[in-house]
């Protein structure tokens, strides 16, 4: 599509999890690294197409999440003329990766097989976007919005000439499994710390007045002329998401497992009403992420009784 080839980064060892997209303008630039192996797979895709790692100008990324960032050390050590593009608020975080990877651990029992290996960035080559900003590539631009809600540090990425967006996790997580029965749905991310539904809300409308025609998910694939029912999908999710935490926490103490529990209820019935069939489990990746988003649920509750 428009001279954008989207790659597969093999997540975990599974397919249709997260990707990249390799944009083939006048200055050859990269969108998501993935995690740390997946640098080995990008310097393939690099090859298959036609180019060398030192034809590689920019390393961009949505956010600084080592499922979307993590391999940009790696890379850069590789392709010497590349410069990691990332919000002004991660910068430090790539160059000195110690607090991100504190916070991967505390989060993700395998660490090493997910994330190994997670270099530092040098400074000097990287380079931060403001919000509204544009990155010339020769013959097309690229426009780049701050958008906080999943994290503060986000970004998404207008491409003019498909039209499409990059959107990292603000539009949630697509599984390949749900083409299987027609159903378009993405699983909003509430992952820890930093999960904000103001703040949320705000991005998507922003996105929604971008208007977008494509969207590029980092997970997991590219989806045409359904901008507003995943955005209408996203600002649903995030309120059932928060009355669910809302309904289970109220009472007094309680744990992100039993949060968990109650969304994955949830989640599956509404993807019944799609078409997914009820005696089938959800996707393995839906199901991990819906942990990962009780554990982020359970500390913006946390946060908001402080905050009173």
């Amino acid at each position: 599509m428009e001279n954008i080839t989207m790659m597969d980064l093999w997540e975990g060892g599974k397919t249709g999890r997260t990707c990249g997209y390799l944009i083939k303008a006048e200055k050859l630039s990269l969108v998501e690294t993935g995690p740390g192996p997946a640098g080995e797979i990008i310097l393939c895709t690099l090859e298959e197409n036609g180019f060398h790692p030192s034809d590689l100008c920019y390393v961009i990324v949505t956010h600084i999440h080592l499922d979307h960032a993590g391999a940009a050390g790696y890379l850069l050590s590789k392709c010497p003329n590349a410069r990691l593009v990332v919000h002004p608020s991660g910068a430090r975080h790539m160059a000195e990766p110690s607090r991100l990877i504190a916070g991967a651990k505390a989060a993700f029992d395998n660490f090493d097989s997910l994330f190994q290996p997670v270099i530092p960035v040098p400074e000097e080559r990287i380079l931060t976007v403001q919000d509204n900003s544009t990155l010339d590539l020769g013959d097309r631009q690229l426009t780049f919005f701050h958008g906080r809600g999943h994290a503060n540090h986000h970004l998404t990425i207008l491409d003019n000439l498909s039209a499409g967006l990059f959107s990292g996790d603000l539009l949630g997580i697509y599984s390949p499994e749900f083409a299987e029965y027609g159903i378009e749905y993405s699983l909003l991310s509430s992952a820890p710390n930093q999960f904000d539904p103001q703040s949320y809300i705000q991005s998507l409308e922003r996105i929604r007045s971008i208007q977008p025609t494509t969207i590029y998910f980092s997970h997991y694939g590219i989806k045409t002329g359904l901008t507003d029912h995943y955005l209408d999908l996203c600002l649903k999710n995030l309120e059932l998401f928060c009355q669910v935490t809302q309904d289970i926490c109220a009472d007094g103490a309680s744990s992100w497992q039993e949060i968990a529990l109650h969304l994955k209820h949830r989640v599956k019935d509404v993807l019944v009403e799609m078409g997914w069939p009820r005696e089938r489990s959800l996707p393995d990746f839906i199901e991990s992420n819906i942990n990962l988003n009780a554990k982020g649920l359970l500390d913006w509750w946390i946060k908001s009784l402080k905050s009173v």
